[in-house]
């Protein structure tokens, strides 16, 4: 989808949300991420997490109950293959002896890496290994804590919270600049279409530290929900 995405725009940054990494090879996925990168002209940004679905983990093969510790080890060698240069690796049941990823990925020193995930874990793991945390307001997704296993991050006050425990994880492992902050959905499609709200919503959360968000808004045919996105452009996004 994204490569269809960056085949007919030229500016849009093209981001993934939020790709579950233990289910893939490291390096088949760096390898993705990288040509995308090259034939976008630099414009991919990787959000990964561990995922929560005990059912895909078993399909899959993969050890559910290791997903953290495979997050980790994956990132690290995807931050090694995207180097350009060569690289050597060892993991959990593959080995790379002098590998090289050509052509390798335009941005240096990689594409953008956010670390998606509302819990404390994926606060430090955006910290030591990623270039951005990307969680997600579980009163707009409606997600099932229980079940997705994550912290709940209901708004401003619990993302404050957040980012207060992500500073003092920085100064705790020698971070000078904290991950940025890509907040998932901030707007549920039922809402009805405000401009004055949605900026109103969007600069608090700006105020708190967020360098980026999403919107969710609804459409019953394509060409409602492209004059709606024409709009959000023209009296939102203009705006800010």
């Amino acid at each position: 989808m994204l490569s269809l995405l960056g085949a007919v725009t030229t500016t849009l940054r093209l981001q993934t949300g939020i790709l579950v990494l233990p289910y893939r090879n490291p390096f088949l996925v760096a390898r993705a991420v990288a040509s995308l990168d090259r034939v976008t002209g630099g414009r991919v940004t990787l959000s990964v997490g561990t995922g929560y679905l005990k059912g895909e983990y078993r399909a899959l093969g993969v050890d559910f109950d290791r997903r953290n510790e495979l997050t980790d080890e994956y990132l690290d060698a995807m931050t090694a293959a995207l180097s350009g240069g060569e690289f050597t690796f060892e993991g959990e049941g593959y080995t790379a002896y002098g590998n090289r990823i050509l052509p390798g990925p335009v941005q240096q020193p990689r594409p953008p890496i956010l670390v998606g995930g509302n819990s404390k874990k994926a606060i430090r793991r955006a910290v030591e290994r990623g270039d951005g945390w990307n969680p997600f307001l579980t009163s707009v997704s409606g997600a099932d804590l229980a079940r997705t296993r994550t912290a709940g991050i209901t708004g401003e006050d619990d993302l404050r919270e957040a980012i207060a425990y992500m500073r003092v994880s920085c100064e705790e492992v020698g971070r000078a600049t904290p991950p940025e902050v890509v907040l998932g959905g901030i707007i549920k499609p039922t809402e009805p279409w405000a401009p004055e709200m949605w900026i109103d919503r969007i600069g608090r959360y700006r105020e708190l530290g967020v360098s980026g968000l999403g919107v969710n808004f609804a459409g019953r045919t394509r060409a409602e929900w492209c004059d709606t996105a024409e709009r959000i452009g023209a009296e939102v996004i203009a705006r800010l």
